[in-house]
């Protein structure tokens, strides 16, 4: 799905990241994007993680690029049976150059589509606690939940009714 910046630009393609991408350039940029959202330690992955995140079926690696360049990424992580899943998204970052631009709503947009058609009941996803990243999560129709940390967010989101 293409994005498209408000001056007109498209600023990057959201799909689920596949084996044939992995290259030294692509962990490198997944690594950089990581760092710009790294609120506190973190742990970067290494070729064969990322190799791993395109075998799985319980956690999916979704990118936005610009081009070839990687500027997006979101993990989708399933758990429980098909019908009574619920889904979490994890690591949602756009590179700081590539922000107010529609990517990371756009990211969150069809990862939400894709885990309601993977049969998620709800989706959740924890944040920092920065106001403007709570806002964000809250206009694309997240709900906060008790946290416990006050360094971070907690947010679901109501994908199907029983």
């Amino acid at each position: 799905m293409s994005t498209r910046a408000p001056d007109g630009i498209t600023t990057g393609i959201v799909s689920r990241f596949t084996d044939d991408g992995v290259t030294e350039r692509c962990v490198l940029e997944l690594n950089a994007l990581l760092r710009q959202g790294a609120s506190c330690c973190i742990t970067y992955y290494t070729q064969e993680e990322v190799y791993a995140l395109t075998d799985s079926g319980e956690r999916l690696l979704y990118v936005a690029k610009d081009g070839r360049r990687i500027v997006g990424m979101a993990l989708l992580r399933y758990r429980g049976e098909h019908g009574s899943r619920t889904a979490t998204l994890e690591k949602v970052i756009v590179d700081h150059r590539y922000r107010r631009r529609g990517i990371g709503t756009a990211i969150v947009n069809i990862l939400t589509s894709i885990a309601r058609q993977g049969g998620a009941r709800h989706l959740s996803l924890t944040s920092g606690s920065e106001s403007m990243e709570c806002d964000f999560y809250v206009k694309l129709g997240f709900s906060e939940l008790p946290c416990g940390d006050p360094e971070h967010v907690c947010f679901t989101r109501v994908l199907r009714h029983t």
